[in-house]
């Protein structure tokens, strides 16, 4: 009983890790993006995270906003931060609270946190498109060897 306790117990616990990177790779432009997620702009709610239309009304119009709601991590994979251009730790501005990236920086000023949120729906997806082919091929080959 003890082992089949231990068996759903991982089976919970390996569904749990598998729903979290889905929902992080799925919430990606909501987690880490460097456009906000929504801006009240000329008395209108706008999200640039969603619409390429709304992307450049915000960026046309930068100085007229009135309030901003920023994803959790303020950068994109690919932006790089220009004044922290080396490779940055995250202990570096600890005691003057000018650290802005979670996870540090990378040689190129990339934001660590921002490529791994981004890393995890790039795996998952090479993850499943890997199982659906071994799907196909190994439905195909069953078939075939129980034909003949």
């Amino acid at each position: 009983m003890s082992q089949l306790k231990r068996y759903f117990s991982a089976y919970y616990w390996s569904l749990f890790a598998l729903g979290f990177y889905l929902l992080v790779a799925l919430l990606a432009p909501i987690i880490a993006n460097d456009v906000p997620i929504a801006c009240k702009t000329e008395g209108k709610w706008i999200f640039p995270v969603f619409s390429a239309k709304d992307r450049l009304l915000f960026k046309s119009s930068v100085t007229s906003h009135h309030h901003i709601i920023m994803p959790l991590v303020p950068f994109g994979p690919q932006g790089t931060d220009l004044k922290e251009n080396a490779s940055k730790s995250p202990m570096d501005g600890i005691h003057s609270n000018q650290s802005k990236h979670w996870l540090g920086t990378d040689k190129l000023g990339r934001d660590v946190a921002a490529g791994m949120v981004y890393g995890t729906k790039t795996a998952l997806q090479i993850g499943f498109i890997a199982v659906f082919f071994a799907f196909i091929i190994g439905v195909s080959l069953g078939m075939f060897g129980a034909y003949f």
